[in-house]
């Protein structure tokens, strides 16, 4: 019993067992404080541990989807440029647009059509598509609706009225060019201007400079008039750059919190 540890035969306290018991307990309690501080440390280094794989698992990820966002933005731009067939290039557009919309996978089966869709050579976002992609402070739902963009695209950049624009485009710059170098021929031998042709000039050759000059003025208008009607391909690429941009940042941020 207690009272025979700590009293002794003549009801006196005995100091020397309450000082012992007293640094017992002092010393379990710090025990038990070195064990529960160990446990402590461990489940904070594990949770630091776990935190600094997801983050650089989502580092990764992010890497991956900024890439192959760029290609495919690359690859949609080629296809205005001179020499490019685009049959050739536009393989390659389909294979990385694949690519890049496994990075969006999702199980969301939401009817998102009339939300972002084709109409008159641009792409139109309804109301509650502008709200999902361009939410600043969450992702949430918005893989469904950037895989939906991206198919957009698609059709967009594959539609007739583009490759028509497209090739017309191409056809006039070809024109341009070889009128320009012949007006280029004519200044560097002192005639730039129509008083000058009146003057050095006569006859058929005079004809053929006037030609050209309607010409080369025609098919600047002509070129000009073209590129203009490419703006809404441009818009459209532009956009889901600020998309892919929003998204993106948000995604790092979350990195940063190792989440």
């Amino acid at each position: 019993m207690l009272s025979d540890i700590f009293y002794d035969s003549n009801g006196e306290i005995v100091w020397s067992a309450i000082s012992a018991t007293v640094s017992a307990i002092s010393a379990t309690l710090v025990f038990v404080g070195v064990i529960m501080n160990i446990y402590t440390q461990r489940k904070i280094a594990k949770q630091q541990i776990d935190a600094n794989l997801k983050a650089k698992a989502r580092i990764e990820w992010i890497n991956g989807v900024r890439q192959k966002s760029s290609e495919f933005i690359s690859l949609l731009l080629s296809l205005q440029k001179d020499g490019v067939v685009f049959q050739e290039q536009w393989l390659k557009v389909e294979e990385v647009s694949e690519l890049l919309k496994l990075f969006f996978n999702t199980s969301e089966k939401k009817q998102i059509k009339t939300e972002i869709y084709v109409k008159k050579n641009e792409i139109i976002v309804e109301s509650e598509g502008k709200r999902v992609l361009y939410d600043e402070n969450d992702n949430k739902n918005k893989h469904i609706f950037i895989r939906r963009y991206i198919n957009c695209l698609i059709e967009l950049y594959q539609s007739e009225s583009y490759k028509h624009i497209l090739q017309s485009r191409k056809n006039v710059f070809k024109v341009l060019k070889i009128n320009s170098l012949k007006e280029a021929d004519y200044i560097f031998n002192g005639i730039d201007s129509e008083e000058k042709a009146k003057e050095k000039l006569n006859g058929s050759d005079l004809d053929d400079y006037m030609s050209i000059k309607i010409n080369v003025n025609s098919n600047e208008q002509l070129y000009e008039d073209l590129t203009k009607r490419l703006v809404n391909y441009h818009e459209a690429i532009d956009n889901f750059s600020e998309i892919i941009g929003i998204y993106l940042k948000i995604e790092w941020d979350k990195a940063k919190e190792g989440r």
